[in-house]
């Protein structure tokens, strides 16, 4: 898969959290309060990443803990990621907030060019 360009690449500095949906996903509900603020912590890094690296090692190391105790943690939220093909994982719930963020925006952006070129001309 090719390298995303810098127009493809959506990330604004900040992301919905949506507290309701949060605490009332299964999955995250049987997460112990360490594996939540991993995955919390994981979800931050995914953000403006487009991802986590699909790299156990890699992630235990960012989380400052063993790789023991990582395989213990991952065992919980293993399920809220999905693996992009190139050496990445995502959490879908963010990409589908991702892709309707870019909506929005470029929608936005659309209606403001519109209405420019009406008040404006050409």
């Amino acid at each position: 898969m090719p390298s995303a360009t810098a127009a493809e690449i959506y990330a604004p500095p900040a992301f919905p959290f949506y507290a309701t949906d949060f605490l009332s996903d299964a999955p995250v509900m049987a997460m112990t309060l360490e594996e939540r603020g991993a995955y919390i912590t994981l979800l931050c890094i995914a953000w403006p990443e487009q991802g986590i690296p699909d790299d156990h090692k890699q992630l235990a190391k960012v989380l400052r803990v063993s790789a023991r105790k990582f395989a213990e943690i991952w065992e919980a939220m293993d399920v809220c990621w999905e693996s992009t093909g190139d050496g990445r994982l995502v959490s879908p719930r963010q990409e589908r907030i991702r892709e309707e963020m870019r909506k929005r925006s470029n929608d936005a952006s659309e209606n403001g060019k519109k209405g420019a070129k009406k008040r404006w001309g050409s």
